[in-house]
């Protein structure tokens, strides 16, 4: 006997109470907005469009800067960037000559080196896009040696850019060295974030992709960003509806017992034999699931979260795990009070 048992369509409302990226560059200490203020990152712009997000929380007046740094989100935007930025399309194509007489398969390291020292003379905020896009197929040679020009520009563009590829970039390793050298940029700079940097970081934060969101949890707690705990908090669980045209999965609890169904009598000379028919009935329960709820829990952003607000708090916060309330209960109630009092205790007396 087959039973279906459909399960019920469950609709999930994920409240976040608080944003991703504007608490990000709110002051430590500064008092907690209201909940029904913050905007819920589920219902604002998809993650496909990071300029349109960030605009969202930042208005239309970013910097130049950071917006040449931000992919356009679909191809509309992609050709109105493009008129309005001719000299970024002037770089691309000056560096695909270079890209194609210097380093696209050559092997001679001569001639490999005078393409990496022509890529150096490319100090224009315009160029980092692509400086970033166009090698990011060639060896580690060339990558490495884009990271380095980038670091020793010195700038909050270049140091913006290494943020974007210390978050964004495919390759693991090259993630890595570009996240080592923003964390030096940041400790030249006397342990002052650039505002550029921050935003990278709150807007791979609020990615759907776990590695982008996991290598800015990381970044953020080795640059001991506290402004990010928030973003971080909303980071470490990730819940979405899965639902599609049909059944998602069928799910069979059963047992399944062979039995003979037709029998044939074959008769011959002086011989007679039967053809069987086998067939298989199944008693159980088949289960067929419509909708899905997946919820994702990042282990690299939990760990990033616990070590940067022990850091901030002074005492162990892993006994909160992966409870969002108790940790924005905590955020609220225990950390922002202890770094005002901090900061009070270190200005001078007004007396």
């Amino acid at each position: 006997m087959n039973n279906r048992v459909r399960p019920l369509h469950p609709k999930l409302t994920l409240v976040v109470l608080l944003g991703i990226l504007s608490p990000c560059l709110a002051q430590p200490g500064t008092p907690a907005q209201p909940a029904d203020t913050q905007p819920d990152p589920q219902t604002s712009e998809p993650a496909s469009a990071p300029e349109s997000l960030l605009n969202r929380y930042f208005g239309r007046d970013l910097p130049l800067w950071i917006r040449q740094i931000i992919p356009p989100a679909n191809e509309l935007e992609a050709r109105r960037f493009a008129l309005i930025h001719p000299q970024r399309r002037q770089f691309e194509v000056q560096l695909r000559k270079i890209r194609t007489r210097y380093i696209r398969g050559i092997r001679k390291t001569e001639i490999r080196q005078v393409g990496i020292s022509k890529l150096r003379a490319f100090t224009d905020p315009d160029a980092f896009p692509a400086l970033l896009d166009l090698f990011k197929r060639e060896k580690p040679d060339v990558r490495v040696a884009i990271l380095d020009h980038l670091a020793s520009l010195g700038t909050e563009e270049a140091d913006t850019a290494l943020a974007w590829a210390a978050v964004f970039d495919r390759d693991k390793a090259i993630r890595a060295q570009a996240a080592s050298r923003v964390a030096a940029r940041v400790e030249e700079s006397g342990s002052t974030v650039p505002d550029g940097v921050k935003i990278v970081l709150a807007h791979a934060l609020g990615q759907r992709r776990d590695a982008a969101a996991s290598a800015a949890a990381n970044l953020s707690r080795v640059l001991k960003l506290y402004e990010a705990i928030p973003a971080l908090i909303t980071a470490q669980v990730r819940s979405e509806q899965r639902t599609g045209r049909g059944a998602l999965a069928t799910i069979l609890v059963g047992q399944q017992v062979p039995f003979v169904s037709d029998l044939q009598p074959v008769v011959g000379e002086s011989a007679v034999g039967f053809d069987p028919t086998i067939s298989v009935v199944t008693e159980g329960v088949v289960m067929q699931i419509d909708d899905a709820v997946v919820t994702t829990y990042r282990v690299e952003v939990h760990n990033a979260l616990v070590g940067l607000a022990s850091a901030a708090w002074g005492h162990d916060t892993s006994s909160l795990a992966y409870d969002l309330p108790r940790w924005r209960h905590w955020y609220a109630h225990d950390l922002l009070p202890t770094l005002a009092a901090r900061r009070s205790a270190d200005e001078p007396d007004p007396g």
